[in-house]
């Protein structure tokens, strides 16, 4: 039996699940409501890939497609040990570079510094330390344990890596208007910044999905790479320049991995599969 993906159906239950939260809470937080009410419709919009990965696995898909879920997400031995410095190092390594770089644009040495607390809204709420470690888990459950694969099986790896940033960029689109939010922030301060956002998922989702295949689709080394790139975006003074610079950064990293790894030049339909039967790709 083939494993069963139906990319369009998942994408479009996770937007409608997160982006209805999530302008909810905007409007709530429009409306001044309370942090705990925005913060729940925040909580809610996160498990829409999640929610939508279990019914596409669980209500609509297949035995095969289930246990190549719980494989990937329970099995430690997918993780090559050569990538574990990877995954840790990585992104704080690329912030270091990035803040160095930033020096002879004007702007501190400072950021080298870590912060005391982190500060995804303005309010120093407990969301601000529960969301850096729990949004990727909950994003990677969804989007590796389904989504990505699921476009993998139709297009190669470069497009699908593509396609599947655009989507996770505009994904996080609601956040913008929920009032005191980082994105919201951004969008305030300089529309250049909240443009930079969109524009480094980009090579951050080549980097990810590159670091996804080499580690045989394991889910456990997509969430803590993801979540060590959210805790260090925040653990760090980094500016919202040097964002920008960072981008640069994880831009050319990203080129050269396109241009040199053997996974993008590979056809689709190559990853790893349950079964002989020809892969099945629907709407």
């Amino acid at each position: 039996m083939s494993l069963t993906y139906k990319p369009l159906r998942f994408f479009s239950i996770a937007f409608l699940i997160t982006w209805i939260t999530w302008f909810l809470a905007a409007w709530e937080s429009e409306k001044g409501s309370s942090e705990v009410v925005v913060g729940s419709w925040l909580g809610l919009g996160l498990l829409g890939p999640l929610i939508a990965a279990l019914m596409m696995i669980y209500a609509f898909g297949n035995s095969p497609l289930r246990r190549d879920f719980a494989n990937k997400l329970i099995n430690p031995k997918l993780i090559k040990l050569a990538y574990v410095p990877f995954i840790l190092f990585f992104m704080p390594v690329v912030i270091v570079i990035s803040i160095l770089l930033s020096l002879p644009l004007g702007q501190s040495i400072e950021q080298l510094g870590l912060t005391a607390e982190f500060s995804i809204t303005d309010s120093g709420s407990i969301m601000n330390w529960v969301i850096p470690f729990l949004a990727p888990a909950l994003e990677e459950l969804g989007w590796s344990g389904y989504g990505i694969d699921s476009l993998r099986r139709r297009f190669k790896l470069l497009p699908a890596t593509l396609f599947f940033g655009a989507l996770w960029a505009v994904w996080h689109l609601p956040l913008f208007f929920v009032k005191d939010y980082y994105h919201y922030n951004l969008l305030q301060d300089n529309i250049v910044y909240a443009v930079n956002f969109f524009v480094s998922v980009i090579p951050l989702t080549v980097i990810t999905n590159w670091l996804y295949y080499r580690t045989n689709r394991s889910m456990i080394a997509a969430i803590l790479f993801h979540a060590i790139v959210v805790v260090c975006s925040e653990a760090f003074l980094i500016t919202d320049f040097t964002k920008c610079v960072e981008t640069v950064v994880l831009s050319i990293i990203a080129v050269v991995l396109i241009m040199k790894s053997d996974l993008f030049r590979k056809a689709q339909n190559d990853t790893p599969q349950l079964g002989s039967s020809a892969q099945q790709i629907h709407g």
